[in-house]
């Protein structure tokens, strides 16, 4: 396998892939069931289908490096904060890189490549 493929798309830990993989998977199967049920009133719309589809598969990407952004920011810091706080900003984070993921995971990418360099 080419270097620079097994430095991105394999650079990291598969438990994480796959549990953020899984985080992604479930507001977008929700919002699939709803356009599919609401077929006749939106229409099909097959280009939105594959940016959401886009969208779970790269979210691990772009959520590691959010995740790095927000790290170096952070510090080594610990903040105490509600259980609440801490799910609601989860779900924000989210959702808006959810919404972003296939413009921010080459940026991911990039920082998977040095990092595994």
């Amino acid at each position: 396998m080419h270097p620079i493929i097994s430095r991105t798309f394999f650079g990291l830990r598969p438990a994480y892939y796959v549990r953020q993989f899984i985080y992604a998977l479930i507001p977008t199967a929700i919002i699939f069931n709803f356009m599919l049920s609401k077929k006749g009133e939106f229409g099909i719309l097959w280009p939105m289908y594959a940016l959401m589809i886009a969208n779970v598969v790269l979210y691990p990407y772009a959520r590691h490096f959010v995740s790095s952004v927000f790290g170096l920011l952070r510090g080594d810091g610990t903040y105490y904060v509600s259980v609440v706080v801490l799910l609601l900003w989860n779900l924000l984070v989210l959702a808006i890189v959810l919404g972003i993921a296939v413009f921010v995971a080459p940026l991911g990418l990039i920082v998977l490549y040095f990092q595994n360099k």
